[in-house]
Protein backbone atom coordinates (compact mmCIF):
# COMPACT_ATOMS: atom_id res chain seq x y z
CA UNK A 1 0.00 0.00 0.00
CA UNK A 2 2.58 2.43 0.81
CA UNK A 3 4.66 1.40 -2.11
CA UNK A 4 1.97 2.28 -4.29
CA UNK A 5 1.22 5.34 -2.90
CA UNK A 6 5.12 6.11 -3.61
CA UNK A 7 5.16 5.42 -7.06
CA UNK A 8 1.94 7.77 -7.54
CA UNK A 9 3.78 10.38 -5.94
CA UNK A 10 6.32 10.01 -7.89
CA UNK A 11 4.61 9.75 -11.30
CA UNK A 12 2.57 12.95 -10.45
CA UNK A 13 5.54 14.89 -8.84
CA UNK A 14 7.40 13.87 -11.92
CA UNK A 15 4.41 14.84 -14.79
CA UNK A 16 3.53 18.36 -12.81
CA UNK A 17 7.75 19.41 -13.34
CA UNK A 18 7.52 18.25 -17.24
CA UNK A 19 4.02 20.17 -17.27
CA UNK A 20 5.90 23.05 -15.62
CA UNK A 21 8.85 22.64 -17.99
CA UNK A 22 6.45 22.66 -21.33
CA UNK A 23 5.13 25.83 -20.35
CA UNK A 24 7.81 27.41 -20.14
CA UNK A 25 9.97 26.69 -23.24
CA UNK A 26 8.52 29.64 -25.15
CA UNK A 27 9.33 31.78 -22.72
CA UNK A 28 12.90 30.37 -22.32
CA UNK A 29 13.52 30.55 -25.82
CA UNK A 30 13.18 33.99 -26.29
CA UNK A 31 15.80 35.10 -23.63
CA UNK A 32 19.11 36.29 -25.04
CA UNK A 33 22.01 34.01 -24.45
CA UNK A 34 24.20 36.57 -22.66
CA UNK A 35 22.94 39.07 -20.74
CA UNK A 36 23.60 42.63 -22.26
CA UNK A 37 24.89 43.99 -19.32
CA UNK A 38 27.09 42.21 -16.78
CA UNK A 39 25.56 41.47 -13.50
CA UNK A 40 26.06 44.76 -11.21
CA UNK A 41 25.31 45.39 -7.67
CA UNK A 42 22.85 48.76 -8.40
CA UNK A 43 19.44 48.21 -7.23
CA UNK A 44 16.96 49.65 -4.55
CA UNK A 45 19.43 49.35 -1.48
CA UNK A 46 22.93 50.22 -3.36
CA UNK A 47 21.23 53.16 -4.56
CA UNK A 48 20.41 54.47 -1.15
CA UNK A 49 23.47 53.88 0.14
CA UNK A 50 24.92 56.43 -2.30
CA UNK A 51 22.22 59.13 -1.76
CA UNK A 52 23.26 58.71 1.95
CA UNK A 53 26.82 59.36 1.00
CA UNK A 54 25.88 62.51 -0.77
CA UNK A 55 24.88 64.04 2.34
CA UNK A 56 27.04 66.81 4.32
CA UNK A 57 27.71 65.33 7.13
CA UNK A 58 28.01 61.62 6.17
CA UNK A 59 31.27 62.09 4.20
CA UNK A 60 32.94 63.47 7.00
CA UNK A 61 31.82 59.86 9.24
CA UNK A 62 34.58 57.37 9.06
CA UNK A 63 33.80 54.04 9.93
CA UNK A 64 36.92 52.97 11.45
CA UNK A 65 36.69 56.02 13.20
CA UNK A 66 33.41 54.85 14.78
CA UNK A 67 34.54 50.73 15.39
CA UNK A 68 37.59 52.35 17.48
CA UNK A 69 34.61 54.28 19.62
CA UNK A 70 32.65 51.33 20.09
CA UNK A 71 35.16 48.53 20.73
CA UNK A 72 36.31 51.30 23.47
CA UNK A 73 33.49 51.68 24.85
CA UNK A 74 32.80 48.00 25.10
CA UNK A 75 36.38 47.55 26.70
CA UNK A 76 35.08 50.06 29.57
CA UNK A 77 32.20 47.78 29.91
CA UNK A 78 33.92 44.71 30.05
CA UNK A 79 36.85 46.33 32.72
CA UNK A 80 33.85 47.98 34.92
CA UNK A 81 32.10 44.67 35.04
CA UNK A 82 35.41 42.85 35.88
CA UNK A 83 35.94 45.42 38.83
CA UNK A 84 32.46 44.68 40.36
CA UNK A 85 32.99 41.16 39.89
CA UNK A 86 36.12 41.04 41.83
CA UNK A 87 34.61 43.08 44.33
CA UNK A 88 31.71 40.77 44.66
CA UNK A 89 34.15 38.02 45.10
CA UNK A 90 36.30 39.60 47.76
CA UNK A 91 32.80 40.21 49.69
CA UNK A 92 31.62 36.69 49.64
CA UNK A 93 35.33 35.21 50.05
CA UNK A 94 35.24 37.53 53.63
CA UNK A 95 31.65 36.00 54.32
CA UNK A 96 32.59 33.12 54.17
CA UNK A 97 35.90 33.43 56.44
CA UNK A 98 33.69 35.21 58.81
CA UNK A 99 31.49 32.58 58.96
CA UNK A 100 34.36 29.99 58.99
CA UNK A 101 35.92 31.76 62.14
CA UNK A 102 32.75 31.96 64.03
CA UNK A 103 31.50 28.82 63.28
CA UNK A 104 35.07 27.29 64.12
CA UNK A 105 35.33 29.82 67.54
CA UNK A 106 31.97 29.24 68.73
CA UNK A 107 30.69 25.74 67.97
CA UNK A 108 31.41 23.74 70.55
CA UNK A 109 30.68 26.49 73.30
CA UNK A 110 27.11 26.63 71.37
CA UNK A 111 27.38 22.64 71.45
CA UNK A 112 27.82 22.30 74.98
CA UNK A 113 25.66 25.23 76.07
CA UNK A 114 22.81 23.16 74.44
CA UNK A 115 23.80 19.75 76.00
CA UNK A 116 23.97 21.38 79.19
CA UNK A 117 20.41 22.97 78.80
CA UNK A 118 18.69 19.80 77.56
CA UNK A 119 20.27 17.74 80.64
CA UNK A 120 18.94 20.59 83.20
CA UNK A 121 15.39 20.47 81.37
CA UNK A 122 15.42 16.53 81.82
CA UNK A 123 16.43 16.46 85.48
CA UNK A 124 13.39 19.24 85.73
CA UNK A 125 11.10 17.66 84.51
CA UNK A 126 11.79 14.23 86.10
Amino acid sequence: MYELIAKLTLIGSTCGMGLILFRKIPALVLLPEYPEEPFSLKGLPFEFKEKIKDLGFVKSFSSEKFLQKLLLKFKFLALKTDKLTSKWIITLRSRSIERKNNLSNNYWDEVKKERSTKKEKKIIVK
